[in-house]
């Protein structure tokens, strides 16, 4: 009994082993195994490019081509399981074909058949009378109610010409009606006392946002100038020079004629050139062209990409304690 416990026990520790070397292999493939990628184009008359980037070379590959309509190609294996979408469309206008109608047209005509028939029933006009009928009720209105708003004084004064009483009681309404407007009208001192009460608080408010961009910037002075937040600064320079000087294609082939019409934006473009020249000098060729906006050529691009030195970039730069702490400070909003 105790030898076929040991002995189900070893054949679990075999499995263990063996899915831990799985995943340690699948691992090592996705962080060692390099993204092998190859661009080239032509500009001339017409623009052709393509790109296609390999993985595990006979395992993943997949193209981007351009040849007077883009398309793309997935393969695994060698074997395409993806492909553009030339095939559904040439169906589709097939099946427009069949039916005796253009491709895209069938849904357009069955819309217009439905046109005249609805303008029988309605007779063309009948969509404009109730229109005009409620916009003529609608300036009545809008006169009227102008026309009462306008009247009102004239109201009351006729209101005081026919009382009974000689209009005394309306001529009393009047009075008390100018007495509670006078009331509510601010006097000079009210209106100067409310012109300074703001104009205090105005100047209260640029205070506190003065002192408060006055804390920030001393807050942030001394964050830059703390020594290690300096040693900080440092290793995530080192780290993104390490990712760049990474991503720079190890082939770079071509031939370009390049030009532009306005003299200064062709300055700016070729002190841009002239600034990475030592990048492309040796294989890219560049031939200026001063008065006329035009760019032909041929290029080739070759590089590889490993998902390792991103991470192990982003490894050294989380083991730092500084940069956890500041993080978790910026994470809580300190």
């Amino acid at each position: 009994m105790f030898q076929i416990i040991l002995f189900i026990l070893k054949i679990l520790g075999i499995l263990l082993l063996v899915v831990l070397a799985v995943f340690l292999l699948i691992l090592a493939a996705v962080l060692c195994a390099p993204v092998r990628y190859r661009a080239q184009g032509s500009f001339h008359e017409s623009m052709t490019g393509a790109v296609k980037a390999t993985w595990l070379w006979p395992l993943v590959s997949v193209r981007v081509f351009y040849e007077q309509e883009p398309g793309f190609a997935v393969r695994l294996f060698g074997i395409p399981i993806l492909k553009s979408g030339k095939k559904s469309r040439e169906e589709e206008s097939a099946d427009a074909a069949v039916n005796g109608a253009p491709e895209g047209e069938a849904g357009w005509l069955e819309e217009t058949d439905a046109g005249p028939a609805w303008e029988e029933e309605t007779g063309g006009d009948a969509f404009l009378d109730p229109m005009d009928a409620d916009t003529g009720d609608d300036m009545i209105l809008s006169a009227q109610e102008l026309g009462d708003g306008g009247d009102s004084e004239d109201a009351e004064e006729a209101d005081v010409q026919e009382s009974p009483d000689g209009g005394r009681a309306a001529k009393k309404k009047k009075k008390r009606r100018k007495k509670e407007k006078k009331k509510k009208a601010p006097g000079d001192g009210d209106a100067q006392k409310v012109f300074f009460d703001r104009l205090t608080e105005t100047f209260h408010s640029l205070k506190d946002k003065v002192l408060e961009l006055k804390d920030k910037k001393d807050r942030l002075t001394a964050f830059l100038t703390d020594e290690e937040n300096r040693k900080t600064f440092c290793l995530i320079k080192r780290q993104l020079i390490r990712i760049l000087k990474h991503l720079i294609p190890t082939r770079l082939k071509g031939n370009l004629v390049f030009g532009l019409e306005d003299p200064y934006a062709m300055g700016q473009a070729l002190s841009a050139a002239a600034f990475f020249y030592p990048l492309y000098g040796r294989s890219l060729i560049l031939n200026p062209v001063f008065d006329e906006t035009v760019i032909e050529g041929d290029v080739q691009i070759r590089g590889r990409i490993r998902a390792g030195v991103f991470a192990l970039a982003a490894l050294r730069i989380l083991i730092n304690r500084n940069f956890r702490r500041q993080l978790k400070r910026i994470i809580k909003g300190k």
